[in-house]
């Protein structure tokens, strides 16, 4: 037993040791605005998604380069059998066993160059391998499109695949953009919140102190059961708005953390202090755009907007397919020859192919190539025309928010007015205390609607700048 009251005493003081020098917890890992954004832009899963798209597509480029290498095959058999003699006076029999082994290679190039050799070893029993030059046999093939140069269909493949990684590359780069947007805007409207529940915490505690000033005054016939009942409901009012108020920061929270792909125990201190955030402002501030001049605006979108790049690049792809297609209604003049040894026979000649008939399919295939290039050059004059009325609303958003900044600077002068008011009326004893107290609660609530307002301002800039295609977040 004095070895158990031993170990328990061990046991206790490790107890002790650990909770003195870690405290007992895991410490939360606590990063700052742009850590966070550098994380999200890695673990976003939108992003990721675009991200494997790609390595998908360099994938399959990578695919279609390894079919131009070198192709080479190991072959090989082993036969056994015999042949009798069908005649009814003969004995003889002849043995067929072989074995035979070879290397079969092929090489391609993106001109349409094709070269096949072909080496093969061949010995008959009882296999004894003499003279093993005389049993080798090489075969060599070469081909060589001359005329009418149509590239060819792995080329073809490979012009379309990069098409699509061009693609989604540019898609990727504007879904950054936009993340990074959404998650400034985010951290900024968790800091209102945030502001938003400390105010209504002050709202539930002035109304407690009322209450119970009221409660107080009940008691010596100073209030009545009225004023006591309307002292609890305002409280009760205040604890609901407060419930409401940690609910909203809270699923917020989690909804920014998801965005971002961070683990809840991350801790992020939400300040206007921050300073990448304030490096994001004096950044915008020095940005000078004349939004008065439409037609210079209008131009510098249409240079960075991904739909228009992914329509043109469609064009000139579809374009190329229809030329070839129509090239592909001429002769076709092709060099091949061939080199036999140990024989050591050769030919070159050239070979001609026309199709006199093919039922009008090649027909039908242009006439879809350029039904398809008439849409997109549709879809691109609808891009354009889509493209003004982006730029209108992009304006219209940002004159409202300034609107609104304006509006809420008048709010918050009108409240200090009146805080001042109250505070001078309190001094003279006009006003009681709760009544101070909830003027400069007002004065607050002003100060935080005025700080969203400029929060407007700043993502309807962002998101301006964004759409004229003007990288203001150099956070890649």
């Amino acid at each position: 037993m004095k070895w158990l009251k031993r170990s328990k005493l061990l046991f206790s003081i490790f107890l002790l040791l650990y909770f003195l020098t870690t405290g007992g917890l895991v410490r939360a890992e606590e990063i700052t605005l742009k850590e966070a954004i550098n994380t999200g832009l890695i673990d976003n899963p939108t992003l990721q998604e675009l991200e494997y798209n790609i390595k998908q597509l360099d994938r399959n480029l990578s695919t279609l380069k390894a079919q131009l290498d070198w192709q080479v095959d190991l072959t090989g058999n082993l036969s056994k059998g015999e042949v009798n003699d069908s005649s009814p006076l003969s004995t003889n029999e002849e043995n067929l066993d072989q074995l035979e082994m070879g290397i079969k290679g092929k090489r391609s190039f993106s001109s349409g160059f094709s070269i096949n050799p072909t080496l093969t070893f061949s010995e008959e029993e009882p296999y004894d391998f003499d003279n093993p030059n005389d049993k080798f046999n090489l075969s060599l093939g070469i081909s060589y499109p001359l005329y009418p140069g149509i590239p060819t269909e792995l080329e073809q493949k490979y012009y379309s695949t990069y098409n699509d990684l061009l693609k989604a590359r540019d898609k990727l780069n504007w879904q950054q953009e936009n993340k990074l947007i959404d998650f400034i805007q985010g951290y900024l409207e968790l800091i209102r919140l945030e502001e938003n529940l400390e105010l209504a915490l002050e709202n539930r505690k002035l109304a407690e102190d009322n209450l119970h000033l009221v409660q107080e005054q009940y008691k010596i016939g100073e209030a009545g059961e009225r004023q006591v009942l309307t002292g609890k409901i305002s409280l009760k009012e205040t604890e609901i708005k407060v419930n409401e108020a940690e609910n909203n920061f809270e699923q917020q929270k989690k909804s920014w953390y998801q965005e971002l792909g961070l683990n809840s125990e991350t801790t992020i201190i939400f300040s206007e202090a921050d300073n990448y955030l304030q490096e994001l402002k004096k950044s915008i501030d020095l940005q000078e755009i004349d939004l008065n001049q439409a037609e210079s605006l209008i131009k510098e979108a249409r240079a960075s907007d991904i739909d228009l790049k992914a329509n043109l690049l469609d064009q000139k792809l579809t374009m190329e397919d229809l030329e070839w297609s129509k090239l592909s209604d001429k002769p076709e003049f092709k060099i091949s020859g061939d080199y036999q040894y140990p024989e050591e026979d050769w030919n070159l000649g050239i070979d001609v192919s026309y199709s006199l008939y093919d039922g009008g399919q090649k027909q039908l295939k242009q006439e879809d190539y350029q039904a398809k290039i008439d849409s997109l050059e549709r879809e691109y004059q609808n891009i354009l025309d889509n493209l003004q009325l982006q730029l209108a609303d992009f304006l219209n958003k940002l004159a409202i928010a300034r609107d609104n900044l304006e509006k809420q600077q008048l709010n918050l002068e009108k409240s200090k007015l009146e805080l001042k008011l109250a505070e001078e009326q309190y001094s003279a004893g006009l006003i009681d205390r709760f009544e101070l107290e909830k003027n400069q609660l007002i004065a607050k609530q002003a100060e935080v609607e005025l700080a969203a307002a400029a929060d407007q301002v700043l993502t309807s800039k962002l998101q301006l700048f964004k759409f004229l295609g003007l990288n203001l977040v150099n956070n890649k």
